[in-house]
């Protein structure tokens, strides 16, 4: 497999922890709706940026729990927005970034990790 192949193939594979469902952890339970729109946004706007990605031995579980923590924040302020309370869209915005972000690192270390274990290092 190409090159080119195999990095398609893990961003096809990553966007499944952009979609990754964290509602259950809100209050009232899962909420469909609110997954939707929080996994469509980050989908719409993560872009896979190669250029920092190296070899990772160690695994991605701090950056993996750093990118839930932090998607479950968005999940929060768009839940508390769907549920007509105040919501300032600025912090909104706020709260995307940063975990578009934390996410943009978890990218880095999962994909090294992956490239390097598709390496056979």
């Amino acid at each position: 497999m190409s090159d080119a192949a195999w990095r398609a193939r893990l961003e096809e594979r990553f966007v499944r922890w952009l979609e990754q469902d964290v509602t259950h952890l809100l209050p009232g339970g899962p909420d469909a709706d609110v997954q939707a729109r929080v996994s469509g946004r980050l989908r719409a706007a993560w872009v896979p940026d190669w250029s920092g990605v190296t070899e990772n031995y160690g695994g991605t579980a701090g950056h993996h729990a750093a990118f839930l923590r932090s998607k479950l924040a968005f999940a929060q302020a768009v839940h508390a927005g769907a549920d007509g309370a105040e919501l300032d869209g600025a912090e909104a915005a706020r709260l995307e970034r940063a975990c578009l972000d934390v996410a943009g690192a978890f990218w880095r270390e999962w994909a090294g990790y992956h490239l390097t274990a598709l390496s056979g290092a």
